[in-house]
């Protein structure tokens, strides 16, 4: 292995590490309500990434405009997402284990594949398999529910509330990523949409006076909150987005796969998480497993489709050099000429 993939498994593990890490820390605040430490950990990572957008927006304005102009239902449909995923996540970890709280939360890649298959695109056979052996083990979870690990079937359907907004979120940056909108500036806006939103549900809902949304910055617990906004949003996802220029997909959601494994750990070593029950370990190892089939599937699919888009794409160009040599060659130059133009026009609509 060379060095270079040294550094980047290296990067990789720590952002890992600082992802899985997020559940223990938010469990140290104790001084407002689950939804307010949403809101304050969406604040100071929005904070933190006005910077890369200030400079994404001052290399190409057109392109952030041109975002807002076409995609803002797509922004404020993100946004909401965002903010009801930490909401939940936050409020299911007052109610359930760590250990329940990240199965649940990060059966996002199940989701994804049922609403593939609602919305009536491709999904392979094996995706269908992994979904099925995800949801088998988080039956296996959900049914073993043991007082002792501080685990409770209402704090499961609520972390598994947060894979469903999740999955949301996650279609819709997929469909935004894809369009190559400024990356950053996407970020620091749907988190600052969600910050308001957690924001609303924790004084509409949950009765928080409304002054403690900037409360974090004159408490015991600013600390722990620009931890939780700096490490596991803002290096740790960060990062995860980088490592994608460099390292497979697949490589990266299996290490992500990992976070329940690590968060648990993480709450037992820092004394707030009791040791799993039995059933958790089992379901939780179905899950992870289920996890897995479906993001190898995935990443089959995607590479299967890739490489049909490129055989087709180089058919297409050979035979058009194919007849533009045919032609150009013939006597007639007016039917050369002719072809030019066509292809001409043909290249100028596809670029428009």
């Amino acid at each position: 292995m060379h060095a270079r993939d040294i550094g980047l498994y290296a990067i990789l593990v720590f952002a890992m590490g600082a992802l899985s890490s997020a559940a223990a820390a938010f469990e140290q605040i104790t001084s407002v309500s689950p939804f307010m430490k949403a809101c304050w950990r969406l604040e100071v990572t929005a904070i933190l990434q006005i910077v890369p957008m200030v400079y994404e927006i001052r290399k190409d304005l057109a392109a952030v405009k041109t975002m807002i102009v076409d995609c803002w239902h797509y922004l404020l449909v993100s946004g909401l997402c965002l903010g009801l995923t930490f909401s939940l996540w936050c409020w299911s970890l007052d109610l359930t284990s760590i250990a329940h709280s990240l199965l649940f939360s990060c059966s996002a890649p199940l989701v994804v594949v049922v609403a593939y298959f609602v919305l009536c695109k491709k999904v392979a056979p094996l995706e269908i398999v992994g979904v099925v052996i995800g949801f088998v083990g988080l039956t296996v979870v959900i049914f073993g529910n043991s007082e002792s690990e501080g685990s409770t079937w209402y704090g499961d359907v609520i972390a598994f509330m947060t894979a469903i907004t999740l999955a949301v979120y996650m279609l819709i940056g997929k469909k935004l990523m894809e369009k190559s909108v400024p990356m950053w500036t996407y970020l620091t806006i749907a988190n600052i949409e969600a910050a308001i939103w957690a924001y609303i549900f924790a004084v509409a809902v949950q009765g928080d006076d409304p002054i403690e949304g900037i409360q974090w910055i004159y408490t015991s617990d600013w600390l722990i909150v620009i931890y939780l906004g700096l490490v596991p949003g803002a290096l740790g996802h960060g990062a995860i987005n980088w490592l994608l220029k460099f390292m497979s997909c697949l490589v990266i959601s299996v290490f992500i796969n990992f976070e329940p494994v690590i968060g648990s750990f993480i709450g037992w070593v820092v004394g707030i998480q009791p040791p799993p029950a039995i059933y958790t370990y089992i379901g939780g190892a179905i899950v992870m497993a289920g996890n897995l089939t479906v993001t190898y599937a995935g990443s089959k699919v995607k590479v299967e489709g890739d490489t049909e888009e490129k055989f087709y794409l180089d058919e297409e160009k050979r035979k058009t050099e194919e007849m533009r040599e045919s032609l150009l060659d013939d006597d007639n130059n007016d039917e050369g000429e002719k072809f030019e133009r066509r292809i001409s026009r043909k290249h100028s609509f596809a670029l428009a």
